[in-house]
């Protein structure tokens, strides 16, 4: 994946909640997860964001993307 391909993925998991008027629920949701490192909150927004659906191959600025 492409640097800035990986920074729209990350980009639009917290934009997406704040983007649509769902700041709190974004902040519920993280609420229990403020004692972890950075590198195991990192990991658990990745698996967060899969398992809602959001992939990260479908943030590709490739030839054959739909970016």
């Amino acid at each position: 994946m492409n640097t800035d391909d990986f920074m729209a993925y990350l980009g639009d998991f917290p934009a997406g909640y704040v983007q649509y008027g769902h700041a709190t629920e974004f902040c519920n949701v993280w609420a229990d997860f403020y004692n972890l490192t950075e590198s195991d909150l990192f990991t658990a927004a990745i698996y967060y964001n899969f398992n809602e659906g959001d992939f990260p191959w479908e943030y590709s600025s490739g030839a054959d993307s739909k970016i």
